[in-house]
């Protein structure tokens, strides 16, 4: 019976060690990708808020706005936080800003801007994606946005 002490002791030591290590590179891996409240918001949040779906269903139903072939300022906060008409002095700017909105959500729902034939498009997008997204795939997102863009409004120069 005491040689089973033997034996038993060890590995139970083994067991907390191995446990110790394991909690310490979860915590690391949450602190390197921005700590517990952002590794939550990630968990509970695919990158659409309520305000986002409500401006999307907006932009769809005032699909013309009041001037032919306007300029389209497309992207997030620091696109909807602008008074674009103002700030550049032409009356025929489209404000399509969503605050926190992410590139891969703008892409799935842009399609209230061909509607717009827009002579040209402003794009501002990917910042709030560096956090939980890699530089390339925020860079492949932006280019499908785009193409898409250059596909559905040819005749609109994208910036």
């Amino acid at each position: 019976m005491a040689s089973d002490d033997y034996v038993k002791q060890p590995l139970i030591a083994f067991s907390l060690l191995a446990n110790v290590a394991l909690i310490l590179i979860f915590a690391f891996f949450i602190h390197t990708f921005g700590g517990p409240k952002y590794f939550w918001f990630r968990l509970t949040h695919s990158g659409v808020s309520g305000m986002a779906e409500g401006r999307t269903s907006l932009f769809r139903e005032v699909a013309q706005p009041n001037t032919a072939n306007p300029v389209v300022m497309l992207g997030d906060s620091l696109i909807q936080n602008a008074e674009w008409p103002e700030l550049l002095g032409v009356p025929n700017v489209v404000n399509r800003g969503i605050a926190g909105q992410w590139s891969n959500v703008l892409l799935k729902n842009m399609d209230y801007v061909a509607p717009l034939k827009p002579r040209s498009v402003f794009l501002m997008t990917g910042i709030n994606d560096l956090r939980g997204h890699s530089p390339a795939k925020v860079t492949d997102t932006i280019s499908q946005i785009v193409t898409r863009l250059n596909t559905e409004t040819p005749t609109s120069r994208v910036f």
